[in-house]
């Protein structure tokens, strides 16, 4: 989605909010951590990328999917971030380094 903020927080002149609404779902058999920080952020077709923004998180209105998931359980969360207003070919990245599971590539529309 692409919240437009309110009176208080607003995207950068030239930005825009990008918010991400995601679930994950633990199915190991060990409890696993989740940083919307260290392990999420958005490239566009140039291949520059973008990091979490607080102020964009806000504004979607949720909180970031964010702390230990136990086996079997799911967390859903939003998550922000600012881009250019000509930025083109996102697509939502989530590294899983913390789980030695490599990278998930989302082209978002």
């Amino acid at each position: 989605t692409n919240p437009p903020g309110d009176s208080f927080n607003q995207p950068d002149e030239g930005k825009m909010f990008v918010v991400v609404d995601v679930t994950f779902q633990n199915q190991g058999s060990e409890a696993a951590a989740l940083s919307s920080m260290l392990q999420m952020y958005l490239k566009d077709s140039t291949g520059q990328g973008y990091d979490l923004d607080l102020m964009a998180s806000v504004a979607s209105g949720g909180t970031t999917p964010d702390g230990e998931i136990a086996p079997g359980e799911t967390i859903r969360g939003q998550v922000g971030y600012q881009v250019p207003v000509d930025a083109t070919g996102l697509v939502f990245v989530f590294d899983a380094i913390m789980w030695d599971s490599g990278k998930v590539f989302i082209a978002l529309p």
